[in-house]
């Protein structure tokens, strides 16, 4: 079973700054595997900002957004309601393709790093 079905890493420049060089990164493992005998893993994710064009160094300014999912499931979830008493479940939505896992990771909030119409998509 695949636990780790994408990462993305994406940069967003401080609003009215330039864009600097390539974002170079790797991931300490590409897979992980989830087995009877699974304990958790560390992950590791590092990299660098190559210099821009002009070759002069970059000063900062920079925030990092790490989104982690899990491989598309379909599944329901219940809103429960006590009636009489009693814990019944009274509605219900069903989720198609949904991630089975979703972790979205910043060095900031994001609502300091985009607008709102573009932190939706």
């Amino acid at each position: 079973m695949r636990w780790l079905a994408a990462l993305l890493l994406c940069l967003v420049a401080l609003p009215g700054m330039a864009r600097a060089g390539d974002l170079v990164l790797s991931l300490s493992k590409a897979r992980v595997t989830i087995t009877s005998s699974f304990a958790g893993e560390s992950l590791v994710l590092f990299g660098v900002i190559a210099p821009s064009a002009s070759g002069q160094p970059d000063t900062g300014g920079y925030d990092v957004v790490v989104t982690v999912r899990g491989p598309n499931e379909s599944f329901v979830t219940w809103r429960k309601e006590r009636r009489f008493g009693l814990w019944v479940n009274v509605d219900s939505r069903s989720f198609l393709a949904a991630p089975s896992y979703l972790a979205v990771l910043s060095n900031r909030d994001p609502a300091l790093m985009a607008p709102a119409d573009l932190l939706r998509q």
